[in-house]
């Protein structure tokens, strides 16, 4: 073999062998070969630019993680728990007869213990209100939703709140619902319970809602063994609780006057919208004529109305403004005889506050 090939030969296999170490160290990572004592002003050097040019790089911006916050429970009383599991088993033992029993709307009650006693719901009986029509499932149902109050003792009664439906049973019983499910649409939509006479047991106010009727409630009291009405606000049409001067104590906001009449829809509905307040005094009892019930009246009826003579009036907020400014039937007698009668019919109520 020629020289010069000898020479290229060995140029190659020098080559190959270069290009398989480069590969391996590839493989293998970078080295740590010992540095130079010389070589370490370089490196600082080096190193300190790369951390110059890392200082202005603002860091990656990472969201944490959102903290749950979630809110202990407030503790259920043993009286309170009894109640709920009864509503669990009569629902229970409805639901293998009836396997598409909805379960009933009950987010307006509450349950509340102290020494005196409790003050809770219960649902005691079900039954079926009507078969279900071409393309529903279940149908419609009915739900005995009673109020019970439980003292320190133990003893239990229980009540119908407020507003309920009936039917006569198969077995020619009297079966009422305080909640329904389906087309009638009764529930009960709020309670609140406070001490309004001061003697360390509360009082409850349960609202409910009727089919279309708007809500209204009553005031329940335990007095000598019995759930009655609670007899400071017994004549009072109570539409909700607020406190509206902010002493602590719940003002009733009040339907004021009882005239309804059908509206456009064929839906009875009452005259007027405007109310007035019975203000919640220390001693238990409450007061549609003092400063406090005034101002609200006045807010909802600023001024008095003014008619044009010969005018007809259909209005009944219109109405119910010119009683609390102390307008009477007679005075409205001309404006309202050619109107519906149940603007007469409301002319004639006595409004709980005179303005003047």
């Amino acid at each position: 073999m020629r020289t010069r090939d000898r020479i290229i030969s060995f140029v190659i296999v020098l080559a190959a062998i270069g290009a398989i170490w480069y590969a391996a160290s590839l493989f293998r990572g970078p080295t740590n070969p010992p540095v130079d004592a010389g070589d370490v002003d370089a490196a600082d050097a080096l190193a300190a630019e790369a951390a110059a040019q890392l200082a202005n790089v603002p860091p990656p911006i990472v969201d944490a993680a959102p903290v749950a916050v979630v809110d202990a429970a407030p503790a259920v009383s043993p009286a309170c728990q009894k109640l709920a599991d009864g509503t669990v088993k009569v629902l229970a033992t409805t639901k293998a007869v009836e396997s598409c029993l909805p379960d009933p709307d009950l987010t307006g009650t509450a349950c509340t213990s102290n020494d005196k006693g409790t003050w809770g719901f219960r649902v005691d009986d079900v039954k079926r209100i009507a078969p279900p029509f071409p393309g529903e499932l279940c149908g419609d149902f009915g739900y005995l939703v009673n109020l019970v109050h439980v003292d320190d003792k133990g003893v239990e009664v229980a009540q119908i709140p407020g507003a309920y439906l009936f039917q006569i049973s198969d077995a020619g019983k009297t079966f009422k619902y305080t909640v329904t499910h389906g087309s009638l649409g009764m529930k009960i939509t709020g309670t609140r319970f406070f001490d309004f006479d001061g003697n360390g047991e509360d009082e409850v106010f349960v609202s409910t809602q009727t089919m279309a009727t708007k809500d209204e409630g009553a005031i329940w009291a335990y007095k000598g063994g019995k759930i009655v009405i609670y007899e400071p606000a017994a004549s009072f049409k109570i539409h909700a609780l607020d406190d509206l001067d902010g002493d602590g104590r719940p003002d009733l906001v009040l339907d004021t006057f009882r005239t309804t009449h059908d509206d456009e829809n064929g839906i009875r509905t009452a005259a007027t919208t405007l109310r007035a307040l019975a203000h919640s005094l220390p001693d238990g009892s409450f007061s549609t004529k003092d400063a406090v019930a005034a101002g609200y009246v006045q807010k909802e009826c600023p001024a008095a109305p003014k008619f044009e003579a010969g005018g007809v009036v259909t209005d009944g907020d219109t109405i119910a403004c010119a009683l609390f400014w102390g307008a009477t039937a007679k005075d409205l007698e001309s404006l309202l005889a050619k109107s519906p009668p149940w603007t007469r019919e409301l002319a004639k109520e006595k409004p709980p506050v005179v303005l003047r």
